[in-house]
């Protein structure tokens, strides 16, 4: 399939992608997922990071129960944040 003109079955199944077309071909759209999703990624991957010790420093310097209450506030404003997504979305 090298030099043919025959669609590929690999690349992007109803496409219609030749072997002459890129393999990384797509539209706008696409690419803004993409972009979307590797920021998704980004950003809980760095949560997942930093998070943990965060909280930490805070159970060490105001206490445990503070630090609870902490992870309860953040809980809550996830909560919220998906909460107004989802409405947002649907309009």
């Amino acid at each position: 399939m090298a030099g043919s003109s025959e669609p590929r079955t690999d690349a992007a199944p109803g496409r219609g992608m030749t072997s002459s077309s890129s393999y990384f071909a797509c539209t706008f759209s696409t690419w803004l997922a993409y972009l979307a999703t590797s920021r998704i990624a980004l950003t809980v991957g760095c949560a997942i990071l930093i998070i943990p010790p965060a909280l930490g420093i805070a159970a060490d310097r105001f206490g445990i129960g503070n630090a609870y209450a902490i992870v309860a506030a953040l809980l809550l404003a996830a909560a919220a944040l998906a909460v107004a997504a989802d409405r947002s979305t649907r309009k």
